[in-house]
This record gives structure tokens, sequence and C-alpha cells, in this order.
């Protein structure tokens, strides 16, 4: 697997990779230990667009502290402004992933 992403985002580690035909996202508590060999940390994506709407799925749920209309609206603003910074370090390596027939 090829990294091509990894930073840490509020509490979470984020670990994006590449293999042929995937992208491969590893998120987990920041201080895990082995996050990159255990596979319930792993998500698979075969598209740019599949990855983007996975990640915003998954940083709201990491960014939701409790039920209120400011805490609701910080969740998506911050999700929103982890996908953006995901998608400027991956814009150009999608198109090198190898469709599957």
């Amino acid at each position: 697997m090829k990294i091509i992403y990894d930073k840490i985002l509020k509490k979470d580690r984020v670990v994006i990779g590449t293999n042929t035909y995937n992208f491969i996202v590893i998120q987990g508590p920041k201080d895990a230990e082995g996050l990159l060999e255990k596979d319930r940390y792993r998500s698979y994506y075969t598209s740019t667009k599949s990855l983007l709407q996975g990640m915003y799925d998954k940083r709201i749920t990491s960014h939701f502290d409790s039920i209120s209309i400011t805490n609701l609206q910080k969740a998506f603003l911050g999700a929103y402004n982890d996908v953006i910074d995901v998608s400027k370090e991956i814009k150009d390596v999608g198109n090198k992933l190898i469709k599957r027939k």
C-alpha cells in the first residue's frame, strides 16, 4: 500500500493509501497500537467520489459531540473542512487507479 495522506484529525488518525484498484482508508484512535495492520479500521473505495462521500460521513460522526443545532453545524463544517483537506492531497491519484472490468 502506498500512503498518500496521514494526519491526526481531532481525536482520530486518518491514513489514506492506494493499491492497484482501491483507495484504502484507515481511521481509528490516534493512539491505537498497530492501527495500520488491523482490518477493522479499514474501508475500501474504488473511486474518488465514493472516497470523499465516505470520508464526509465518517468525519461528521467524529465531530458530532452532542445533540444541538450549534454542535450539528460545527460537525458539518468540521467534516467539510476535513474533506476539502483530503481532496487537495489526493486530487491527482484517483486517475491512476486501474478500473475493474
